[in-house]
């Protein structure tokens, strides 16, 4: 087991509200459209993970006080609003701690279109936030130079309001982690990454896979994608990993697609959001202490709870103990017929999958 940071008592877990309607709310219908998304200008292009490199993004923006926040209240938890002065333009954030309660551990963006109100962020952050760990999570534009950006601002911004020793994981989903891998590589202090619905294959078949094997070996990161997303091709995702220098961990939720919604309809909707809000918890323990032992979670709706198991050992307790990971879709322990078999099983499920909503 990787060693545990000391950390402030926990806070119970509580529900939080939706985001400010100061906050744009996009709706998470669409798949990825990162290649045919607006730019912020007319001499701005959208810029695919091959094209954007670290080292050819330049920092434009400046970070100034925080001058406006407001604070949304829900049923038993709070998360704040503000807009991060940045260069022109704010960006708009939220937080689910004030800035004083403690270190923050998570710096978190949507996909590419979503936003700060679409409901695979909020539950993710939800579900993060409810163990205690305080996360801030940012909207960005299409632009996936400025996005990846962003984070640097954010976190200058968050440790000038916090002013205290922080280690601080990054991540996103879909075009956002692409956008967190990225950042990780301009910032050597970055050691975590938590990549929500990574789109491995984009528009037109491309694979994403060259700024994974570029993240250093002293970077920990942690996938978390459903097995009904049609942009994670999971067999091309076991082998990219192997030869990652990065030490990876993995979180395949049944039955989700790439928006992480559950197929079901809307009697699936309640299992939808609590499925999602266990995927923060999961990060949230993840980024505080990892087991290298244990690598691989299947988690699944069992009725009434989330269920999932780190191959037989759970991250808390809380859960319910199931057999298998990662292995119960390739097989690797039950021989190669099988193996094909769950290859070929997958591969249907990801031509199925257009109907998946991504944000």
């Amino acid at each position: 087991m990787a060693p545990k940071q000391k950390r402030k008592a926990r806070a119970p877990e509580t529900e939080a509200p939706r985001a400010s309607k100061r906050v744009k709310a996009v709706s998470e219908s669409v798949e990825e459209p990162e290649q045919k998304a607006p730019t912020t200008s007319k001499s701005a292009k959208v810029s695919s993970d091959d094209q954007a490199r670290p080292d050819e993004v330049q920092d434009d923006t400046t970070t100034q006080p925080d001058t406006s926040s407001k604070q949304t209240t829900g049923s038993n938890d709070k998360f704040t609003s503000f807009e991060m002065p940045s260069g022109s333009k704010p960006i708009p954030c939220i937080r689910s701690h004030p800035a004083e309660a403690a270190p923050l551990s998570l710096v978190f963006t949507h996909g590419a279109g979503g936003g700060l109100s679409a409901p695979a962020l909020m539950n993710f952050a939800r579900g993060f936030a409810s163990t205690g760990s305080p996360v801030v999570c940012f909207q960005g534009n299409m632009n996936l130079k400025a996005r990846t950006r962003s984070f640097a601002t954010v976190l200058d911004h968050e440790k000038k309001q916090r002013k205290a020793e922080m280690t601080v994981a990054y991540g996103g989903r879909s075009m956002g982690a692409r956008a967190a891998v990225l950042a990780a590589q301009s910032d050597e202090s970055i050691k975590t990454l938590v990549l929500v619905s990574y789109p491995l294959i984009g528009p037109g078949g491309a694979v994403r896979d060259r700024i994974l094997l570029d993240i250093k070996s002293d970077v920990d990161v942690l996938f978390v994608s459903g097995d009904g997303d049609s942009m994670c091709d999971f067999p091309r995702l076991a082998t990219l990993r192997k030869k990652m220098k990065a030490k990876s961990w993995m979180v395949v939720v049944e039955g989700a697609d790439h928006g992480m919604t559950l197929k079901g309809g809307k009697k699936w909707k309640d299992a939808t959001e609590e499925v999602a809000k266990e995927t923060g918890r999961i990060a949230a323990r993840w980024v505080e202490a990892r087991d290298e032992e244990h690598k691989d979670m299947t988690l699944r709706w069992n009725g009434d709870k989330p269920a999932g198991s780190w191959v037989g050992a759970d991250a808390q307790g809380h859960q319910e103990r199931e057999k298998g990971g990662i292995e119960k879709y390739f097989g690797k322990k039950e021989g190669e017929e099988e193996h094909t078999e769950a290859v070929s099983g997958t591969k249907k499920k990801q031509k199925k999958g257009t109907a998946g909503k991504a944000d």
